[in-house]
């Protein structure tokens, strides 16, 4: 901001300490049987799977492989 060169301080929401970090995450959805979800949660977790799974065949192989027909 050309009004305040040196810049200011901007207020931020509180996070709740089970949103700061991935695993403080999961241990909150385990104690309190919330499903995960995003990143953490089982469809996003299972496609990020099956494309590592794709990656590691298609190294082994050296050509391009597809997906398994689950996706």
């Amino acid at each position: 901001d050309d009004a305040q060169p040196a810049g200011r301080a901007v207020p931020v929401d509180a996070v709740a300490v089970h949103e700061r970090d991935p695993i403080a995450y999961i241990v909150h959805c385990l104690s309190t049987g919330q499903e995960p979800d995003g990143p953490l949660g089982i469809p996003l977790s299972r496609l990020g799977q099956e494309i590592i799974d794709a990656a590691v065949r298609s190294a082994a192989c050296g050509r391009t492989v597809p997906l398994t027909d689950s996706l």
